[in-house]
């Protein structure tokens, strides 16, 4: 029993080495009640490499359960097209990362306009019902607005950079937090299946609320975790009837290492 318990510990906390290993560590999370997020950095990925992805996931019967982040940063539009053409064809779901991490506050802007026109460029290409949503940071200003005009889709709302830097961002993490939780209303009201991404009990549970007050099911909103990250609380929301989804991080190192 101790060895069993052991080696589970590790098996979370060591990042699968193989698409095999990590599609069965999606059918661990599936079987636990989570759903999964797969990371995709889409100009290192190749079309192959994520389509036999996709067909592990559905070998060990976790497919369904799955939806893509696809950072489109440095990729073509060819690229991305491809990509999200493989996800449409399996009935996937693509959310694009319009988070701006690794980008100047200057150029955010500028960073989030192109993720939203290749969102429109996808959905004119391949004209299908999986209209691809966005990932938005709370910390740049103009996430508001976007909640508004993108909340009817898919949205998955992060806090944002651990060093806010002002200008396009707020400047400290408290005006993150109230930006956070504004947003949080905006999408709870909307007509679309939010995922709030934090670690944050208190952020947590306040959505929660204002998501169930709203008259919202349990099961149409959600609350995302990195795999192995707050455990705990991913337990607690999955008993009380939540839905939790799991990124695996390793994935886009993983798949942008497979060879076409």
């Amino acid at each position: 029993m101790i060895r069993e318990f052991v080696q589970g510990v590790v098996d979370r906390i060591v990042p699968p080495r193989d698409l095999a290993a990590l599609a069965a560590e999606s059918s661990r999370l599936a079987d636990s009640g989570c759903w999964i997020a797969l990371p995709v950095t889409a100009h290192s990925t190749p079309a192959d490499a994520l389509a036999t992805a996709l067909h592990a996931f559905s070998d060990f019967g976790s497919l369904s359960m799955t939806q893509i982040l696809l950072d489109v940063s440095e990729a073509s539009h060819e690229r991305v097209l491809d990509l999200t053409g493989i996800c449409a064809a399996r009935g996937v779901d693509v959310l694009l990362d319009g988070r701006g991490y690794d980008v100047d506050s200057a150029d955010v802007t500028a960073h989030v306009d192109r993720v939203l026109d290749i969102r429109n460029l996808v959905e004119l290409g391949h004209a299908h019902s999986h209209t691809p949503g966005v990932i938005l940071a709370a910390d740049i200003r103009r996430t508001l607005e976007l909640c508004k005009s993108l909340g009817d889709g898919r949205v998955r709302l992060v806090r944002g950079r651990k060093d806010p830097d002002g200008g396009a961002r707020f400047s400290s993490r408290a005006e993150t937090d109230k930006a956070f939780i504004r947003c949080a209303r905006i999408l709870i009201q909307a007509e679309g299946h939010p995922c709030f991404a934090t670690r944050q009990s208190k952020l947590i549970d306040l959505i929660k609320d204002l998501a169930l007050r709203s008259g919202r099911e349990p099961d149409s909103f959600e609350f995302g975790f990195d795999v192995g990250q707050r455990e705990s609380e991913q337990r607690r929301l999955l008993e009380a009837h939540m839905h939790v989804r799991v990124s695996l991080t390793a994935a886009a190192e993983l798949l942008g290492g497979v060879a076409q």
